[in-house]
């Protein structure tokens, strides 16, 4: 699960306790984990990442997976 950018949470100040919320997921259901949303910047809209940090949002996940995937095996 990904954590919900800093840049929303700015205005949107409800949002922090989401984040809590998310980063107790892997503590609950197996095979689960999160990925951080910090240093990633929106497109304009205060809402959505731009194009280079949805990229790096995609890696960050890719490593996480690659991660699960090695304790499973």
């Amino acid at each position: 699960a990904g954590n919900i950018a800093n840049f929303y949470i700015v205005k949107h100040p409800f949002a922090k306790a989401i984040n809590e919320a998310i980063g107790q997921i892997p503590q609950h259901l197996k095979f689960t984990a999160t990925v951080s949303s910090t240093n990633l910047n929106h497109k304009g809209d205060e809402t959505h990442f731009n194009s280079q940090s949805a990229r790096e949002l995609g890696k960050r996940y890719a490593v996480v997976f690659q991660k699960l995937n090695e304790k499973k095996q």
